[in-house]
């Protein structure tokens, strides 16, 4: 069995990290939900998610992130 972090979006699962499947596999997903973070895992877990989007899009759509991590300090 092989484990994998989604996000549910607009009605769909989303993975967090690289998935090996074929196209059109069927798959058993089993829910689990998470424990609430702590906002400095929060911020960890974002700023990735962010470094992905930038190296698959090749840009960052919008700078929200940046702007809350300034307000905190």
């Amino acid at each position: 069995m092989t484990q994998v972090e989604a996000v549910y979006r607009q009605g769909k699962f989303e993975p967090l990290g690289p998935v090996d499947l074929a196209e059109e596999q069927r798959v058993t997903l089993r829910i689990e939900g998470e424990a609430k973070l702590d906002l400095e895992t929060w911020f960890k877990e974002t700023r990735a998610l962010r470094d992905a989007i930038a190296r698959r899009a090749g840009i960052l759509p919008d700078s929200t992130l940046d702007i809350a991590e300034d307000r905190l300090r």
